[in-house]
Order: C-alpha cells, then sequence, then structure tokens
C-alpha cells in the first residue's frame, strides 16, 4: 500500500483497541443497532458478545443470523435482554430504507 497516495490508504493504528463493553456501560447505552457493512459475521458476533457482557439489547440490521440462532437466542433471554433483526431490510423493504 506504500505506493498509493495517503488519501488512498488506510494504516493499523498504533493505539490499544477500544473497550466496547466498558463504553457501553458507561455511555448508559440500552440498545446497540448493528448497521456493520454485509458479510460482518464475525464483527456481529463479537458486538453481540459484547451486548451479552454490557447488559445491553441487540438490534441485528443485516442479513448475519444472530436474533434467529436459537444459541444467540437464548443466551439474550437467559439474561432477560432484547434482541431482534437478522436483515432489517429484508423486514422493512431495501427501497424504503434507501429513501
Amino acid at each position: 500500500m506504500g505506493e498509493y497516495p495517503p488519501d488512498q490508504v488506510f494504516s493499523i493504528a498504533a493505539r490499544k483497541p477500544a473497550d466496547v463493553v466498558g463504553v457501553l456501560r458507561r455511555s448508559g447505552a440500552e440498545m446497540l443497532i448493528n448497521y456493520l457493512p454485509v458479510g460482518s459475521q464475525a464483527a456481529t458476533e463479537f458486538y453481540a458478545r459484547a451486548c451479552l457482557e454490557a447488559g445491553v439489547g441487540f438490534i441485528n440490521c443485516i442479513p448475519v443470523f444472530i436474533a434467529s440462532d436459537a444459541q444467540w437466542a437464548e443466551e439474550f433471554q437467559r439474561r432477560r435482554l432484547p434482541i431482534v433483526g437478522d436483515d432489517i431490510k429484508s423486514q422493512l423493504g431495501a427501497n424504503i430504507l434507501h429513501r
């Protein structure tokens, strides 16, 4: 990537990763809305786990199956946390969301 102009590349930060669970707790968040790019399976699972640890509900707006997965649903239910989603576009309609 060193051959590309600086405004067209990215570099890995030298900072520590954010403490997502801590941020969720300190913020007082009640729900997290997941609107990551389609195909972000690992990242979606990361944020779902963070929600479980922080006691925050999870709204999944992308086609990664969390709410409809029995294990995830059971874990959120066990902790009495709301979980909804698995592709908001298919539930509400992509045209409506893009206007």
